[in-house]
């Protein structure tokens, strides 16, 4: 999994960055959240 915030890879099913410490979205989150901003457009 890649930080957004650094770009740093980080293990499969970690919560935060390990260099940068910024949260991490699992794959899960993003379909929801992609899920949400299409019904809302």
């Amino acid at each position: 999994m890649i930080c957004k915030s650094c770009g740093r890879a980080n293990e499969l099913g970690a919560r935060f960055c390990k260099s940068c410490g910024a949260p991490l979205e699992s794959d899960e989150s993003m379909q929801q959240n992609n899920t949400y901003q299409s019904e809302n457009v």
